[in-house]
């Protein structure tokens, strides 16, 4: 199965609170949101810019393709009613993206 990462990460500083996600196979290639529906949303279309880049100039192999199934993974130390929201969020992403994403494995790291 074609698979890829993608690590989403809680942040919250004085102004603002966010989600930042990377796709680690992919150098560069990050997103940010303050939901993680909107986080997840706007790395997938991040991952589709890199691949059609990387497909042009020709020179850099792309390590995975536009299909490949993701893989969340969560970093941090959350509570357990934080954890079960983001379970949640994931979860209803996934159902409203259901044509995007096929057979996705949830990780949790934390």
């Amino acid at each position: 199965m074609n698979t890829y990462t993608i690590t989403l990460k809680h942040w919250i500083d004085k102004e603002e609170d966010y989600w930042i996600a990377e796709i680690p196979e992919l150098p560069g290639c990050m997103s940010h949101g303050y939901t993680i529906k909107e986080t997840l949303k706007n790395i997938e279309d991040a991952k589709i810019c890199w691949i059609d880049a990387a497909e042009n100039i020709s020179m850099i192999k792309v390590p995975i393709d536009k299909n490949a199934t993701p893989i969340i993974k969560i970093l941090g130390e959350y509570t357990e009613e934080e954890k079960q929201k983001c379970y949640k969020t994931v979860n209803d992403f996934y159902e409203l993206y259901d044509k995007i994403f096929k057979n996705v494995v949830f990780l949790k790291d934390g």
